[in-house]
């Protein structure tokens, strides 16, 4: 892909990434005095240094402003408003795995791409950390969808991402893999503007 097609894809993953911040953020008063507080702060952690370590391969990329699939950033700001509405913590562990879900998957589809070595070597360390993240957290996932099914939330994962491969059962069971939603004409700003090549 060209320079311009590697900005957007960065910028997919940036504004997940940063969005996924910000939802640790709002979560994090749920579990304040729990045993897993010190692992959702790593994984918020690890999501920033995402967001810093885009930036940096962005200044290489950056040409113009590039474009991003309104359908992909209103599905992430519409986990964030789930965890953000959230008074379970139950419910709440669901709705942060569904957001990890979501950008777990928008780095499976940048893999698909062919970028440079140096965007390559990035995209694989932070998929794998994506990928401790959500294994994480499917193993409180039993206990959170049959909350977050009473209290009449979807317990499917985002669109585009399905249980796959052997033994995988239940909505968010098994080993997970898919494909985010592809950009659109439809599309929108999720990088900051004016950024210097």
């Amino acid at each position: 892909m060209n320079d311009q097609e590697t900005a957007r894809v960065l910028c997919s993953l940036r504004y997940a990434d940063e969005q996924t911040v910000r939802m640790y953020d709002l979560a994090f008063p749920q579990f304040v005095d729990e045993p897993i507080a010190e692992q959702l702060q790593r994984f918020r952690d690890e999501h920033q240094r995402h967001v810093e370590r885009i930036d940096a391969l962005l200044k290489q990329y950056w040409q113009q402003e590039p474009e991003v699939s309104h359908e992909f950033m209103a599905m992430v700001q519409e986990h964030l408003r789930m965890v953000d509405r959230s008074t379970n913590p139950d419910d709440t562990v669901h709705f942060i795995l569904l957001a990890e879900l979501t950008t777990q998957a928008e780095y499976d589809q940048a893999a698909e791409g062919e970028v440079g070595s140096e965007v390559a070597r990035v995209l694989r360390e932070h998929h794998a950390e994506e990928q401790r993240h959500v294994e994480y957290l499917e193993q409180r996932v039993p206990v959170a969808v049959g909350a977050a099914a009473e209290r009449g939330y979807a317990t499917s994962p985002p669109r585009g991402v399905q249980s796959m491969g052997p033994g995988a059962g239940g909505s968010l069971g098994g080993a997970v893999s898919g494909i985010a939603p592809k950009p659109s004409r439809n599309t929108g700003r999720a990088c900051p503007p004016n950024r210097e090549k």
